[in-house]
């Protein structure tokens, strides 16, 4: 397969019962599974959900700006499915397993020294959660006593609490075997948003300003993104209306100084209207916007809208570290959390002023006066 025919393809299961558990090997019939299909290409990207045709049949059409239909190979790690893209074909293709996919049991993994020494350099030099885990009865000594990477695991879910931290161990032809920290809300009917994965736009109706915005990361600025430049720009038009709807949902996150700039922006003009700013489970991080808003409460009239966000906040400011066949995402820093009482801990997230799914947020909002006329909530 050809490099340049090669279309990087990332797919994200969200497991929809929540009677899968970490180290249990299951077969998942595939009416139990969601898929999200991330297709980077060029200058754009593009999120697509993939749905169940059958118990045992994904069917799924890709096309590319063009028109051009790709030809998808798969492969998996413990809980993604990944594929590289060749094209094009004239076809749809279909994908008919035998059986769906299994969850891997991690103690048939062995670790190594080299494994366990790089894990455990990585939280003792750079974690900045290490004298938390201490706290809580953490020593190193307990990693190089894991005989197999289910028991490593194990032992990262009784003491990390961290949504940012992640480790994985690259096993070549084997796959990668991830930890990361499990969100503790299980709401089924909570749905992530349907837009493409880089969308910001706003729109102005008789009395409210709407921005939409599901990326801040500051990667998707190759995807020209416009949330960088024209975010904190948009307070100049925005206060001009009596509501100002903030719509962040579904936002893995990224940088917050745009936030930052919003909000003095719209305290500079001494704007007086309400802002409603909308969260989902699925807002992670600087997309948990209460950390920056609920900073101004005191001068601006905010309410929140919508459900627990995602919960990924008191540790940030990243590091990547490799060393050997070992990744580490590693926050440097703790993050300071307003002190109201809605930040509920990691992993449960901020609770709004007001619950509303994402099917009852437009008349949520239209109750309290706003005009959403044009603007559809998806």
């Amino acid at each position: 397969m050809k490099t340049s025919k090669r279309l990087f393809t990332s797919f994200i299961i969200c497991l929809l019962f929540s009677s899968i558990f970490a180290f249990e090997t299951k077969v998942i019939n595939t009416t139990d599974l969601e898929v999200w299909l991330t297709v980077f290409q060029g200058d754009s990207a593009q999120e697509l959900h993939v749905a169940p045709k059958s118990e045992k049949t994904f069917s799924y059409e890709l096309i590319d700006p063009d028109n051009i239909k790709y030809n998808l190979s798969w492969g998996s790690d413990n809980n993604c499915w990944w594929g590289f893209a060749e094209g094009p074909i004239t076809e749809a293709n279909t994908w008919e397993p035998g059986y769906a996919f299994k969850q891997y049991d991690f103690s048939f993994f062995s670790l190594t020294k080299q494994e366990k020494s790089a894990v455990s350099t990585m939280i003792r030099t750079t974690y900045i959660g290490f004298t938390e885990m201490k706290e809580k009865g953490f020593k190193l000594k307990m990693i190089d006593e894991c005989q197999n990477v289910g028991e490593l695991f194990a032992l990262l879910d009784k003491y990390v609490f961290d949504y940012h931290f992640s480790i994985t161990i690259d096993r070549g032809e084997k796959g990668c075997l991830e930890w990361k920290f499990k969100n503790l809300v299980t709401d089924e009917k909570s749905k992530k948003s349907i837009d493409p994965i880089v969308t910001y736009f706003e729109k102005a109706t008789s009395n409210a300003y709407y921005i939409r915005f599901n990326s801040c990361s500051e990667s998707t600025k190759d995807f020209n993104n416009p949330y960088w430049k024209e975010f904190p720009r948009a307070a100049s038009k925005a206060c001009k209306y009596d509501y100002i709807v903030l719509d962040p949902r579904s936002n893995n996150g990224g940088g917050q100084m745009q936030q930052v700039r919003f909000f003095e922006s719209l305290i500079n003009k001494n704007y007086k209207g309400k802002i409603y700013i909308l969260q989902d489970k699925y807002s992670f991080s600087a997309a948990e916007m209460w950390m920056i808003a609920g900073k101004y409460v005191n001068k601006l009239d905010i309410t929140t809208v919508g459900t627990f966000t995602g919960g990924m906040q008191r540790y940030g400011e990243c590091k990547s570290i490799h060393k050997n066949n070992v990744w580490g995402w590693i926050p440097t820093i703790i993050c300071g959390i307003p002190d109201d009482g809605k930040w509920k801990g990691e992993g449960v997230g901020y609770e709004p002023d007001v619950f509303a799914y994402t099917e009852e947020i437009k008349g949520v909002l239209t109750g309290f006066g706003v005009d959403m006329t044009g603007i559809e909530i998806q």
